[in-house]
């Protein structure tokens, strides 16, 4: 897999990388070009390309309350669980509070992963409809709200980081 600047034609991956997958920050607005090749015409792939969507708080505040919706399609790959992604740029030592809604709420869990650290500080698969924590560093988090019930429902999505 490789990707690079449309304009410029600079790799941002380069296609002979052997990179299978891929997670980072795009360093600059622009076009892309992904770019996927195999020996094998007969190859199965799948490509999913995920952006997540920022949390920005009003000047003073410091919660947010998000309207959303999870759509489950029945023909969806078989190995990827339906998710919303969001993300939260919060300090050291801040504390965040999610909090979820849903008239389905026993089909949606919370999973929240650090972005520079990679640690997944809760895992979807416990279900959970709320998470507190102090933050232990400076970085972004990764918010994601999973259908883990096969569910197409709306939900609220409230963070508050202090």
């Amino acid at each position: 897999m490789g990707m690079e600047r449309v304009d410029t034609g600079k790799d941002l991956i380069s296609p002979s990388s052997g990179y299978t997958d891929w997670v980072g920050t795009i360093p600059v607005t622009g076009a892309y070009q992904l770019i996927i090749s195999t020996n094998n015409p007969d190859t199965y792939y799948f490509l999913m390309l995920e952006i997540p969507a920022n949390i920005f708080f009003e000047t003073g505040a410091t919660s947010e309350t998000i309207s959303g919706y999870v759509e489950v399609f029945q023909d969806f790959h078989p190995d990827v669980i339906t998710r919303v992604r969001y993300m939260a740029y919060a300090r050291e030592d801040q504390t965040m509070e999610i909090s979820l809604g849903s008239p389905n709420l026993d089909s949606l869990a919370i999973g929240v992963i650090g972005q520079s650290d990679g640690k997944e500080y809760i895992n979807y698969e416990v279900k959970s409809n709320h998470f507190e924590m102090d933050l232990p560093s400076t970085q972004g988090y990764f918010i994601d709200i999973y259908s883990v019930g096969g569910v197409s429902t709306d939900f609220s999505l409230q963070v508050e980081i202090e």
